[in-house]
């Protein structure tokens, strides 16, 4: 797809290729109501935008915000998430994380999990976690970390498998991810907590046992790893929702990209075109008949 005669993954890369500081960059939700909206945003000076669930989410620089008010105005958009400034979501964060290093140096177990949820956590620290819950799962609960895939970059796809006796072998299993899109951190968080949750109340309260006892249970806390790592690299990346895997499509939006803006192009003017949304050949049911394309 185009906008104004340039290739929109050309445009998003701009994003990519920005200052890895965010401040004054609005994250800004809208309900879809009409169709173009991610070309109207490129040529509004928005180029990171992204559609799922009947909404278009864009990030809107400074500069750009006065027409997208206006614009937003005029067609009567409906708001629902406002974010005033990027920059300082992610400085809270960061700050989050600089109070609660993890692990924690001789923590109890309690300690350590409280420190865990108190901030964000990298795939690493995701990761030794993991090795935490295996490490203290209670009798009669088996807790396994075990490796389901590789990514396109090689990095080990991680998932835990819970089990009660009564239930090992039972062909029912529950699955829950985290990360289907590498910005969204908090999902990781949900799946782990879940996850221990169980484990730490098997054997104590009836109803968790009983669910341990009555199915098998895989948390992937990560399954879209590389665009996760890649949400991390910097500021302007806090958002990255794609895999980073290149597929035919991707090369041909590549070339196209280049050909563009040749001989000038900035450094990383094409990162837009890599990657895959992770979600895109899910059923057409999925979602309301919507694809996160």
């Amino acid at each position: 797809m185009k906008a104004a005669g340039i290739p929109l993954c050309a445009l998003a890369a701009v994003a990519a290729a920005a200052p890895s500081s965010m401040r004054g960059v609005r994250l800004l939700t809208i309900v879809e109501s009409e169709p173009g909206l991610e070309a109207l945003f490129a040529n509004m000076g928005v180029p990171n935008t992204w559609a799922e669930h009947g909404r278009v989410s864009a990030e809107v620089p400074a500069a750009a915000w006065s027409i997208v008010s206006r614009t937003a105005a005029e067609r009567n958009w409906t708001v629902t998430r406002l974010q005033p400034d990027m920059q300082a979501q992610i400085d809270a964060e960061r700050a989050a994380r600089a109070a609660h290093p993890y692990p924690p140096p001789d923590a109890s177990t309690e300690q350590r999990r409280r420190e865990f949820y108190a901030a964000f956590r990298t795939i690493e620290e995701i990761d030794e976690h993991i090795n935490a819950l295996v490490d203290r799962a209670p009798a009669g609960l088996t807790v396994e970390r075990f490796v389901y895939g590789t990514t396109h970059f090689g990095r080990e796809m991680v998932a835990l498998r819970v089990v009660g006796a009564a239930s090992e072998g039972n062909v029912t299993k529950f699955w829950q991810h985290g990360v289907q899109h590498g910005g969204e951190w908090i999902t990781a968080m949900v799946t782990l907590y879940s996850a221990e949750e169980l484990i730490d109340g098997y054997g104590t309260d009836a109803q968790l046992t009983r669910l341990a006892d009555e199915l098998e249970w895989i948390f992937a806390p990560v399954v879209n790893v590389d665009g996760f790592v890649h949400s991390w690299a910097e500021a302007s990346t806090r958002n990255w929702r794609k895999s980073r895997q290149m597929h035919p499509a991707n090369e041909v939006a590549l070339a196209e990209c280049l050909l563009e803006c040749e001989p000038d192009c900035a450094p990383n003017a094409c990162a837009g075109c890599v990657g895959v949304d992770t979600n895109r050949n899910w059923p057409c049911e999925c979602s309301n008949g919507r694809l996160g394309l």
